[in-house]
């Protein structure tokens, strides 16, 4: 039994191995991922009609991203407001998309409007679609 335990230790450490391999030729930090994820997560839920998604801006240092979204945004945030913030604070590029019926729409005429009413005219359309 101790035989069967070490060769899966061994295995293990082996994928271990190669897993940081590959996420270091990527060049991704994998907390940076894990804090991006967590940030769209939780943005989904404050605003349940709109999805944003984030992708590392450029390799120049920039705060480490945060996890909580409340902490700088407001319903009456804009979409350009948001999308600036985290480009210019966490080097994160954004891209903000409204539900429509039965896709996401990139946000790009109305980036002006706040996140409640990009929410709100996104939930009006959901309403439309009776599989919601």
């Amino acid at each position: 039994m101790t035989n069967v335990i070490f060769c899966y230790d061994k295995i293990t450490l082996n994928i271990v191995v190669l897993m940081t391999k590959v996420i270091e030729a990527q060049k991704i930090d994998f907390s940076d991922y894990t804090a991006d994820r967590e940030f769209e997560k939780q943005f989904h839920l404050m605003f349940p009609y709109l999805r944003i998604t984030l992708q590392k801006a450029s390799n120049t240092p920039r705060q480490s991203m945060v996890s909580n979204p409340r902490m700088f945004i407001t319903e009456n945030s804009t979409v350009k407001d948001v999308c600036d913030k985290l480009y210019t604070v966490y080097g994160r590029m954004a891209e903000i998309q409204r539900f429509t019926v039965t896709t996401w729409l990139d946000i790009t005429r109305s980036k002006h409007w706040t996140l409640r009413s990009q929410n709100e005219e996104a939930r009006k359309l959901a309403c439309l679609n009776p599989g919601l």
